[in-house]
């Protein structure tokens, strides 16, 4: 009986010890699994960083200092050979005011090609500067768009995002949709104007193939061949969405997020295509504000970021199958609240970082386990470009003109206002033109809606 009793509060400790141990392995894997900050807090600006492997990468922060004595600005390069947990500054500025014709620029962006070759670009300002000897030493280059003479060059300078393809060829991006943007084919030592670098986001193969967004424009550089486009907006009850940031692998196939809205209320969204833009893919993340980032680590792998309405743990999300299905992964709070992460970078498939608020970011496992599952609706493009609508404005009816409609063809109709609301409706089979009534509608602006079995497109319509 006594062996029985030992034997048996034997197995009952062993049990609980893998009960236990079991318990630990979870609360480990929970914990660690996740982007957790690595760094900070840092300065008041951490804009942008850059790894060009797992371990090592720079990123540019800036400081203001606004007292009764002092009013200064610094910028900093950092650099880091210990996968984010510690830096050393490798490159410092101060700029003072009030000295007159001094400007203050923030750095914006920081891009680096291997450990020797770096650029940073200030927002606000015309000048870049330069390192090929790992920040040893800086060249400042002015670009010379302040001296380029066009109008509202100075006063609409915004650059965002400096990167480079390789030691010869780079874009300079500005922010303000593209206007004044530039490139260089030798390493950022002079620069041109290129007005086909339109858009806040950009995503670079080559100088020959690349894609641009901003909000309501998608543009598109294949084989040297501008397109331009209007971004795929889908009008649903008065829904629309926008892109802000990109990747970019062909002219068949790119992938944007952003932020949609209805009835002014925003979302983020991510729209895809794979042929061309024939097609589109939406996802809508609800309880999101807007997107702040969007990066893939090669054509399968990639993250896409959030500022969240309120305190929602789906800031971050990922992707295995090139964007068709996003999975939220875990975030570290601060403080109880999920920071929104930006300057997303991902230097191999499990390995990536972000600026959040003050800190810098870091995943060593791909975020850790798959969360909510987020999936593509497809949506036939949107073919309102094709469509005539005449008079517009109008007092008591319009013709509709669309080659995409087939005489005789059967196609479901309505006006809707701008609060979403359908005005009036309607089945007509199509004639060329097609006249509808809007006799008894008040005056507006509404929306024509067209649904034919394989696509469905929108256009806007004034009643006076």
């Amino acid at each position: 009986m006594l062996r029985f009793l030992i034997n048996s509060s034997h197995r009952i400790f062993l049990a609980r010890c893998v009960i236990i141990l079991h318990i630990l392995i979870f609360y480990r894997l929970h914990i660690s699994a996740q982007w957790i900050k690595v760094y900070g807090p840092i300065s008041d600006y951490a804009n942008s960083l850059c790894f060009i492997n797992d371990s090592v990468g720079f990123a540019v922060v800036g400081r203001m200092v606004d007292t009764k004595q002092d009013f200064f600005i610094t910028n900093t390069v950092l650099k880091t050979n210990q996968y984010g947990e510690t830096w050393d500054t490798i490159y410092h500025e101060i700029n003072y005011c009030p000295c007159a014709g001094v400007d203050l620029h923030y750095f914006t962006s920081v891009f680096f090609l291997n450990e020797l070759e770096g650029w940073a670009c200030r927002g606000s300002s015309d000048k870049i500067i330069r390192t090929t000897d790992g920040g040893e030493s800086w060249e400042e280059i002015d670009t010379g768009l302040s001296e380029s003479g066009l109008p509202g060059s100075q006063g609409q300078l915004d650059f965002q995002t400096i990167l480079f393809v390789d030691s010869a060829y780079g874009v300079l991006q500005n922010g303000m949709e593209g206007f004044y943007s530039m490139e260089t084919f030798d390493g950022g030592s002079t620069w041109s104007l290129n007005d086909e670098l339109k858009g806040y986001g950009i995503s670079v193969i080559d100088a020959c193939n690349l894609g641009t967004t901003s909000a309501g424009y998608l543009n598109t550089i294949s084989d040297c061949v501008f397109t331009g486009r209007n971004f795929p907006t889908a009008f649903d009850q008065n829904i629309s969405r926008h892109g802000y940031f990109i990747h970019y692998w062909d002219d068949q196939r790119f992938i944007s997020s952003g932020y949609g809205n209805v009835r002014f209320n925003n979302f983020a969204c991510i729209v895809s295509t794979h042929d061309g833009g024939q097609t589109y893919d939406f996802i809508d993340i609800p309880g999101s504000y807007t997107s702040r980032d969007l990066k893939f680590y090669n054509e399968y792998v990639g993250y896409v970021s959030n500022t969240m309405n309120g305190n929602n743990p789906d800031v971050m999300l990922k992707t295995l199958d090139g964007g068709t299905t996003w999975y939220s992964i875990q975030v570290e709070p601060i403080d109880g609240v999920f920071p929104s992460i930006g300057s997303l970078n991902c230097p191999s498939e499990n390995v990536g970082y972000g600026i959040g608020g003050k800190y810098i970011y870091r995943t060593l496992n791909g975020g850790g386990p798959l969360g909510n599952l987020y999936t593509s609706v497809k949506q036939e493009h949107l073919r309102s470009a094709d469509m005539l609508l005449y008079p517009n404005p109008t007092t008591s009816g319009f013709s509709l003109s669309c080659p995409a409609l087939h005489l005789g063809e059967k196609v479901d109709w309505k006006l809707i206002d701008v609060t979403g609301k359908s005005a009036i409706s309607g089945t007509s089979t199509y004639s060329n033109p097609l006249n509808l009534d809007t006799h008894g509608l008040a005056s507006g602006v509404y929306y024509l809606q067209l649904q034919c079995e394989e696509w469905s497109a929108t256009k806007a319509v004034v009643v006076e």
